[in-house]
């Protein structure tokens, strides 16, 4: 059965052609007759190829993959490999096969149940933080939707970073796992105070990131999450959606967020310390996560969270639709 594939799924399998056929972008771009700025926006998840330059691209892997078709991209994941000759993969191990401190972490989310999860953190989110390189503000924004028997999050800006990975809802707080899409030597990995019971609206923690220069090394910064809205069930609205906020938070990334949030909220965030080995350490008391029924009963009117979810909502308006 043939079905639709959305820009980031075509880019995982263009580049899983690109590499069984020895095809790089450089070559791409001169068989299809299009710039190399083209192929890298497709190989980054931003576009699909339109039709014209999507035959020209299956016929330059047909001819060094004799039977290839245009059909072959929307086929199931399965028989799309199959079409590039690639042996079905073997199935990947369950949570008692995983090493001890991830299948007991997998076990234990998958006891409490995806949909209680989804509940507490399900949601398009924009993510707060203070630069490890730069110091100043940036944002990115994050969609946590159903994964394999645990939360799935994406995080993405408009140029730098896209990452997807499994989130674990456990003892109150969220953990996330993201593997760079694009490399497989980049990573991050972040843990959020979040909601023992209830629907989270802030979330609050410590992120740490593994960037991709060989000489670069872990960087640890306090990262505070707002929600901007729930999950969509129309994919495709969602999808827009999601490239306008991403769009939106390029913007603000780039003209700068101190004019935009709210100063007491900067005063919270610790800075960054570059060349310091420092212990960052997030204490319970002084955290700003916060769930939707204490925002509606302990947070004051114009307590500094009701404020800053108003203000970041009020500046995404227009991509939330």
């Amino acid at each position: 059965m043939l079905r639709f594939v959305d820009a980031p799924e075509f880019a995982a399998r263009l580049r899983l052609a690109m590499g069984q056929v020895s095809l790089g972008r450089t070559a791409v771009a001169r068989e299809v007759g299009i710039d190399k700025s083209v192929v890298t926006r497709w190989l980054s998840g931003q576009v699909r190829p339109a039709e014209h330059n999507l035959l020209a691209l299956t016929q330059a892997i047909a001819l060094r993959l004799p039977g290839f078709c245009l059909a072959d991209w929307s086929r199931p994941e399965a028989e799309f490999a199959q079409a590039l000759g690639i042996a079905p993969a073997p199935p990947p191990p369950g949570p008692a096969a995983l090493p001890g401190l991830l299948a007991n972490a997998t076990q234990w989310a998958a006891a409490q149940g995806l949909d209680k999860a989804l509940a507490q953190y399900g949601g398009l989110w924009v993510f707060i933080y203070d630069s490890v390189r730069v110091a100043r503000p940036f944002a990115v924004m994050a969609e946590i939707r159903p994964g394999a028997g645990v939360l799935e999050c994406e995080i993405r800006d408009d140029h730098n970073w896209h990452g997807r990975g499994p989130a674990f809802a456990l003892n109150n707080k969220l953990w996330i796992t993201c593997e760079e899409v694009s490399r497989q030597d980049s990573f991050g990995f972040a843990v959020f105070w979040g909601s023992a019971t209830r629907k989270a609206e802030v979330l609050d923690g410590l992120a740490m990131v593994r960037e991709f220069a060989p000489t670069a090394s872990p960087g640890v910064t306090h990262m505070v999450g707002f929600r901007l809205a729930d999950l969509m069930a129309d994919a495709t609205a969602a999808q827009s959606r999601w490239l306008a906020c991403i769009a939106r938070v390029g913007e603000l990334n780039m003209t700068g967020w101190e004019g935009a949030l709210d100063p007491e909220l900067l005063e919270r965030m610790p800075r960054s310390v570059q060349g310091a080995p420092t212990t960052m350490r997030l204490p319970v008391e002084h955290t700003l996560a916060i769930s939707d029924f204490d925002l509606a009963v302990a947070e004051p009117p114009d307590g500094l969270r009701r404020r800053t979810l108003k203000d970041l909502r009020a500046l995404f308006s227009a991509a939330l639709g």
